[in-house]
């Protein structure tokens, strides 16, 4: 199943201090904004949100890989998996490799979904579910 672009993105921003995974403030300083359509300037760091919502069934994994085209125009996106019973849109990181910035629109064509069946896979109840748009990183509570 194709995944499409939402109407947002949120691109890294230099902040000039570590970002602190136990620190929700330094996280969300860590990321701005961004309209679509946009430029992606050479080796930057994008959260994106997918238009569609997704359900994975209870006893089924999804994988969730970057299309063809635009790995060989630059982008990279590290392999992601939607857990069983997980629901909500996904947000996904991609990082333009490339030397050149490459423009991104919404509903541009960027992921697609493989659903593959598991046996005895735990349910997801994550941080993360019933998301909508684009979910930054949340803090971790432990150190």
């Amino acid at each position: 199943m194709d995944l499409s672009v939402s109407d947002c993105i949120y691109m890294s921003n230099y902040i000039g201090d570590a970002i602190d995974p136990y620190d929700q403030n330094t996280i969300n300083r860590a990321f701005v904004k961004l309209q679509l359509p946009g430029i992606i300037p050479s080796h930057t760091q994008i959260l994106l949100s997918t238009a569609q919502q997704i359900k994975v069934d209870p006893g089924m994994v999804g994988f969730i890989g970057l299309r063809s085209t635009w790995a060989r125009l630059g982008f990279i996106s590290p392999q992601t998996v939607a857990d069983p019973g997980f629901e909500g849109h996904l947000t996904l990181e991609v990082f333009n490799a490339s030397s050149n910035p490459i423009i991104i629109r919404p509903g541009d064509v960027i992921f697609h979904i493989i659903y593959v069946p598991g046996v005895n896979l735990a349910q997801y109840y994550g941080i993360y579910q019933g998301q909508t748009g684009i979910t930054l990183p949340k803090a971790l509570n432990e150190h």
